[in-house]
């Protein structure tokens, strides 16, 4: 079945609307889709000949969006070094095997894997797999890492293709649902509640899941000065000679 035409909206799906739903048998036209989400990419189907169907549906839309992709048949898909792009993948049904350069992975039902950008990375479906992913903010996620740091990456966060923990896909599984019942409700949070929402899935991910900078912040490291540390200090060095600054002025400043 032909997918209907797309809207507008649709048709930049970098910042995807929530219940927008294709289904094709088109396969360069799903293709296409997917790039527009996520990254350009090659799509092979493998072992099988005749029409391949695919659906894609947005659960959730906004700046990290939840979306639930299948294709009919198996399929390899070779999405190169994308840049930019930080996917958390979840298998819904059927199998998958996840490789980026030289580390692979499989994934089984309830299974969840990160994505991390600048790896060769490929992707084997098996008939019947589904997934679930949620595309997070790559510059968000190296900001949110800098400040626990307290200093500036030297390297972008790249987590190791590994599968969640227990601890972790309990939580993250939780913390999805969350924002999918929010979804089902018609629930629009306010921009700040939001906002904090999605950090709190960056933070689950940075804190849980082994990365290249994990060793670094299970490390002590300086905490900045508090700012109003930095203002007494300005006030007691800019008083004039015989101000009679004390303690109490300056808290009181």
């Amino acid at each position: 079945m032909s997918a209907p035409a797309m809207s507008d909206g649709a048709a930049n799906l970098r910042e995807p609307s929530r219940g927008f739903r294709m289904v094709t048998s088109d396969l360069s036209e799903a293709i296409a889709a997917v790039s527009r989400l996520y990254c350009p990419h090659d799509v092979t189907v493998r072992g099988r000949e005749g029409p391949v169907s695919s659906r894609l549906g947005v659960l959730r839309g906004g700046p990290q969006p939840i979306v639930e992709l299948r294709y009919s048949a198996p399929v390899r898909i070779d999405a190169g070094r994308f840049e930019n792009l930080l996917l958390v993948k979840t298998c819904v049904e059927g199998s998958a095997t996840t490789r980026q350069d030289d580390a692979s992975c499989s994934l089984a039902p309830g299974r969840t894997v990160p994505l991390s950008p600048s790896a060769d990375t490929v992707l084997d479906f098996e008939a019947g797999f589904v997934q679930r992913s949620i595309r997070l903010s790559m510059e968000g996620m190296n900001r949110l890492c800098a400040a626990h740091l307290n200093r500036p990456l030297d390297e972008q966060v790249r987590f190791e293709l590994r599968p969640f923990s227990s601890a972790l896909e309990r939580a993250w599984s939780d913390a999805a649902g969350l924002v999918l019942r929010y979804e089902r409700q018609g629930l629009a949070l306010p921009p700040a509640s939001a906002a904090r929402l999605d950090e709190f899935m960056l933070a689950l991910l940075l804190e849980l899941q082994p990365h290249n900078h994990s060793e670094a912040l299970r490390e002590p490291h300086a905490l900045s000065t508090p700012r109003a540390v930095r203002e007494a200090e300005h006030l007691m060095r800019t008083a004039p000679p015989g101000a009679g600054r004390t303690i109490s002025s300056i808290a009181r400043e």
